[in-house]
């Protein structure tokens, strides 16, 4: 990566590049389709991010951005990177059930989803502050899709009973 990308930013896509990762190894240990289906959706969209990061990285480059993060910022994005996927994989164990990996999961996008938050309310520059709160956004998204496959698995008939009194 460039020199004069903040080690914030490069600590961003290592975060989506782990969340990827992450959601593909454990897809391939899952027994249900669904939550399967789920996770490798999940880790196509972290790669998405990926790009957009890479985008706000182009942006730097191109001087559209400021090259130094502002000191709260960084620290927000170091913060919550340094072991959390490192941690989230040594808590699965080989016999995991499929809950197991789908609570994780939910942590590590409740985990993602604060820290972007906290990084963009601590972001002096609009565009960081906006691109983060997108990043935000997406990450709650990932985690209402995680509780509602982890619902309907570990509770098919409330599941049910739920979706059937929306309609």
């Amino acid at each position: 990566m460039n020199e004069q990308i903040p080690e914030a930013i490069t600590k961003a896509l290592e975060f989506e590049r782990s969340g990827a990762i992450f959601y593909l190894e454990t897809a391939a240990k899952i027994k249900s389709r669904l939550a399967r289906r789920l996770l490798h959706n999940l880790a196509m969209e972290e790669i998405q991010h990926l790009q957009d990061i890479e985008g706000v990285c182009q942006d730097i480059e191109d001087e559209k951005i400021p090259k130094e993060l502002d000191k709260d910022t960084r620290e927000i994005i170091e913060g919550t990177i340094k072991s959390l996927f490192k941690v989230k994989k040594d808590e699965l164990s080989e016999d995991a059930t499929d809950l197991d990996v789908l609570k994780v999961a939910m942590d590590v996008e409740e985990k993602g989803y604060k820290m972007y938050v906290e990084a963009g309310e601590a972001s002096d520059n609009l565009s960081l502050k906006e691109f983060f709160n997108r990043l935000a956004e997406e990450e709650q998204d990932h985690m209402a899709a995680l509780k509602n496959v982890y619902h309907y698995l570990s509770d098919p008939e409330d599941w049910l009973a739920q979706a059937e009194s929306q309609l």
